[in-house]
Formats: C-alpha cells, sequence, structure tokens
C-alpha cells in the first residue's frame, strides 16, 4: 500500500535504493486581497484577448470615458471657485498671496480637469482589459450573439400594438374617472369646485 509523502520528504527508488527528493509543485498562495490584482493590471500595457468582445468593451469604455468627462467637466469650475476663494481669503488676512496669483492665471484648474480626465481615460482603457471583467464582457457578447433579433417589419407592428394599448389604457382610465367624478357630484360627496 503506497504511503502519502509530503512535499520535500526523502524517499527510496526501488531498483538502485537511492534516495530521491519527491517533486511536487506547490499551488500558488490564493491572493487575500482583489485590489492587488486591479493595481496591477491598471498599471499593465498588454490586451487581454483583443480579438473578442470588442463591441462590449469599447461601448463599456465610452461610458467611462463619459462619466470621467462629465465629472471633469464640472470639476473644473468647483475648483477654479476654490481657488479664487483660497486666493480672497488669504489676501485679506495680511495683504498678501498665498496662494501665488499665477495658479488662477494659468488655469490650474483647468489643467487639474484635464489631468483628472486623462486619468479617467487610462482607468477605462485598463478596466475592459482586467481578465476577470474583460472575461465577463466577452461573455455579455457572445450571449447578445444568440438573441434573435426582430425584423423591421416585426419591430414596427410590435412597437404600433404597444402604442395602441398604451393610448387604450390612458382613454379607459379617463373614462373612469369622467364617470367617478360625475357620481361623485351628482351624490354631493365633492363639490364642482373638486374639494371634498
Amino acid at each position: 500500500m503506497p504511503r502519502r509523502v509530503a512535499a520535500g520528504e526523502l524517499i527510496s527508488m526501488s531498483g538502485g535504493g537511492r534516495l530521491a527528493r519527491r517533486r511536487t509543485e506547490r499551488m500558488p498562495k490564493e491572493k487575500t486581497l482583489v485590489g492587488n490584482s486591479f493595481f496591477r493590471e491598471l498599471f499593465h500595457i498588454g490586451l487581454y484577448k483583443s480579438s473578442q468582445g470588442r463591441l462590449t468593451r469599447r461601448v463599456t469604455f465610452l461610458v467611462v470615458a463619459m462619466a470621467f468627462g462629465l465629472a471633469a467637466w464640472q470639476l473644473s469650475p468647483m475648483l477654479e471657485r476654490i481657488l479664487e476663494w483660497w486666493a480672497r481669503l488669504d489676501s485679506m488676512k495680511d495683504k498678501t498671496w498665498v496662494l501665488p496669483r499665477w495658479c488662477l492665471d494659468l488655469w490650474l484648474h483647468r489643467w487639474s480637469s484635464a489631468a483628472f480626465f486623462v486619468t479617467g481615460l487610462w482607468i477605462g482603457y485598463r478596466l475592459v482589459n482586467v481578465p476577470r471583467f474583460a472575461d465577463f464582457l466577452i461573455a455579455v457578447e457572445a450571449e447578445m450573439n444568440k438573441v434573435s433579433w426582430p425584423t423591421r417589419t416585426e419591430l414596427i407592428r410590435n412597437s404600433m400594438v404597444v402604442v395602441f394599448v398604451i393610448f387604450s389604457m390612458a382613454f379607459l382610465l379617463f373614462s373612469f374617472d369622467l364617470i367617478w367624478r360625475a357620481v361623485f357630484l351628482y351624490l354631493e360627496v365633492i363639490q364642482s369646485g373638486g374639494s371634498p
């Protein structure tokens, strides 16, 4: 009956009586921090499975870029107001500029917003290449390719049915409202002004 041998334990080989160290592959330690791999991927330049999931990756990148663009757009005026307030506050104290005037003159707030936007573009670009997220986007695109999309005529026909049902329900609810209003006016539950 074979016995279990620990990694690195000396075992005797049959035949020659030689001792040999048992070679075992050690399993890599599981990562305790998920963020570790994210930050490693953030500064990695290569693409992960570049030929797969192109459409979903591009759309995801555009959404992230738009989010960072809107944030940078809102950040610029806010930083400008903060810098002006800080400069005014410091000049009122002792008539000197603690915050140099060139911070406002060189549009430091706009350069900061531009740097924020460029950083956001890089984060978005790297985000769609993180292996777990990229595999998810690839799977999404594969599932979307399996969907049987309606033809143009089916789409128009189905849209017309939906619009017709919506207007029919609106007319029906309006009719019920008029009928109940007339009943409540007749029973003098409500006055003609509408209040009870």
